[in-house]
């Protein structure tokens, strides 16, 4: 029970971690709290969030083994590429995905409900996750300031689309790790506004 315990602390604390980074972008975007001599920065700099949020939750389903986790960090920090990241956590648990849900509360007993759409898919991911290297990179200085000006206003418009996708596939979502026999239920949303919580659900042997 102790062990459950510290893989369900473990996978809140990378929960938390994701929803430190959204908190960052939307100061960023408003611009709060100070003004950027340099706008793209700006732009960039939540694009590496959404790039981490991203390698975050392709790796949560690992964390009920220190070792696993860390020879996939390792291998992601090599990668640009989001279909083989997907593609090597998925060797390893072909469940890795987050499963986004709903609660029905009209019955006496509450039910999951899978959601069908408005969600960060696995074909999402890799797209935006590709998309995100592209602009982490130097820009061509043979490319004209119009053209430059241009992708940033582009990349821009797509940080408030992506941004909703990923609440829409976390904000309440199982997950199955990598032993086979834990699911993590998960709620990033709680009402004093602490650590997202979560409780964990152990297959039953026949």
């Amino acid at each position: 029970m102790k062990e459950q315990s510290n893989v369900l602390q473990t996978y809140l604390k990378l929960m938390n971690t994701v929803k430190l980074r959204f908190d960052a972008i939307t100061l960023v975007q408003l611009k709060q709290d100070y003004k950027i001599p340099y706008p793209i920065t700006q732009i960039e700099f939540c694009i590496l969030q959404i790039r981490k949020i991203l390698e975050t939750i392709a790796l949560g389903s690992l964390v009920a083994n220190e070792g696993l986790y860390r020879r996939h960090f390792n291998n992601i920090e090599k990668m640009w590429n989001g279909r083989l990241i997907l593609n090597d956590i998925e060797r390893v648990n072909p469940q890795f995905y987050p499963i986004p849900i709903s609660i029905d509360t009209s019955r006496e007993t509450h039910v999951f409900v899978n959601k069908k759409d408005g969600f960060l898919t696995k074909e999402d991911f890799i797209d935006i996750y590709n998309k995100c290297g592209k602009l982490l990179h130097a820009e061509s200085p043979f490319s004209t300031d119009k053209e430059n000006e241009s992708m940033y206003q582009l990349y821009e418009t797509y940080i408030p689309a992506w941004c909703q996708k990923i609440v829409a596939l976390l904000n309440t979502h199982l997950i199955y790790l990598a032993d086979g026999k834990t699911m993590l239920y998960i709620t990033m949303q709680t009402s004093t506004g602490d650590l997202p919580s979560g409780n964990v659900f152990q297959k039953i042997e026949q």
